[in-house]
């Protein structure tokens, strides 16, 4: 049977019992997104048409600066600069080279396995894997499979 989508949250597997509630929750919650769009486009349609050409240059800066530099999460107290380092830290991860060096590392130490509880990491070197031509003398596992196989 084909899967519909990749395993990486809390192992919780394939099958019916999953895939379709995860499903008809999704659905609602899509339809709410087209719901608020299209009352945001009756909203919009109200006014006069706006200037979005003017002080380009302005309003390029003003995007980078909030987008980029998180200017206005980080204005928040230690829940903004946490998400700001999180974009980052993501997006340095996402970058393509920093997963390549990490499992150099850890094929430099000789160790077969490397074992992560977090989904993303283990993402991050699965790509890596394949990404420094290492995929057969490194495997990448989750804690949970590591502990099924030794029957923990």
């Amino acid at each position: 049977m084909t899967e519909l989508c990749r395993e990486i949250y809390w192992n919780i597997g394939h099958g019916a019992k999953v895939l379709v509630p995860m499903f008809l929750v999704t659905l609602p919650a899509l339809a709410l997104v087209v719901g608020a769009i299209i009352e945001r486009r009756k909203i919009y349609h109200q006014g006069r048409p706006l200037q979005r050409l003017d002080r380009l240059s302005d309003r390029i800066d003003i995007l980078f600066r909030n987008v980029m530099l998180q200017r206005k999460v980080v204005r928040g107290s230690g829940a903004g600069t946490a998400h700001g380092l999180f974009l980052w830290g993501f997006f340095l991860l996402r970058s393509g080279r920093i997963n390549i060096e990490r499992v150099n590392m850890v094929t430099a130490t000789g160790q077969p396995v490397l074992v992560s509880n977090f989904p993303f990491c283990l993402t991050m070197f699965e790509d890596g894997n394949k990404g420094a031509d290492q995929e057969g003398t490194l495997a990448a596992k989750d804690l949970a499979e590591l502990l099924v196989e030794r029957r923990i």
